[in-house]
């Protein structure tokens, strides 16, 4: 498999490339899934899982498959959308904020 598309770490047969498509295996073909938007305007995938689909964002699945590359664990940050587009989740448009939390004494 070409190092441009990463199999997500969620889901065994779904895969992302660079350019932010998202890709479902059945029945021995690869598809590219359709994108959605939800009220915030933050681009999803419907990905089918023993006959129900389960929605995720594709941004976090692009920097949970390439987060290596960022050298950042995706699971202590928030995905942001450099140009402010949140449709567009190309790898090069993505970026990681740390999450704050905030302390109650």
């Amino acid at each position: 498999m070409s190092a441009d598309i990463r199999r997500t770490a969620e889901f065994e047969d779904v895969f992302v490339d660079r350019q932010g498509r998202v890709f479902q295996e059945r029945d021995g073909t690869c598809e590219e899934l359709p994108r959605t938007r939800d009220e915030k305007s933050n681009c999803l995938v419907a990905i089918k899982v023993g006959g129900r689909y389960r929605k995720r964002f594709v941004s976090k699945l692009v920097i949970e498959a390439f987060g290596e590359l960022i050298g950042l664990d995706p699971r202590m940050y928030h995905v942001m959308h450099k140009d402010g587009n949140r449709f567009n989740c190309k790898l090069d448009n993505l970026s990681l904020v740390k999450r704050s939390y905030s302390k109650e004494e």
